[in-house]
């Protein structure tokens, strides 16, 4: 899997969680047409895939990495943000630099996990 593929996984999780929640309310409310709920099923499963993947690579970083990935690459916060919302968390502040770098080992381990 390319780094490109897997940045895109990771920055469009919250959407894809988000359409497969609407994927099987459409699926529980569907009735009759078996062509609409079959794409209906097989939207969901590629989505669900995705998920798990992105699930499995946030399981192979230590709780640090992992909570930084989820702020910024998956919320999409600002730096100053993160850096604030750190300190509150752990009670130390770290400069921005040194969370770039964590963020940076992070990704480098998932990459390495899809590759």
């Amino acid at each position: 899997m390319t780094q490109q593929t897997v940045d895109f996984m990771l920055k469009s999780f919250r959407q894809t969680y988000g359409r497969c929640q609407c994927l099987k309310t459409e699926i529980e409310q569907s009735e009759g047409d078996d062509a609409r709920l079959q794409a209906l099923h097989r939207e969901l499963e590629e989505k669900q895939f995705d998920l798990q993947f992105v699930s499995a690579w946030m399981s192979g970083l230590n709780e640090k990495e992992r909570w930084l990935i989820e702020q910024h690459v998956i919320g999409g916060l600002s730096w100053r943000d993160i850096v604030c919302l750190h300190k509150e968390k752990y009670g130390r502040e770290y400069a921005k630099d040194t969370l770039r770098a964590l963020k940076r080992k992070a990704l480098a381990k998932i990459y390495q996990m899809a590759a």
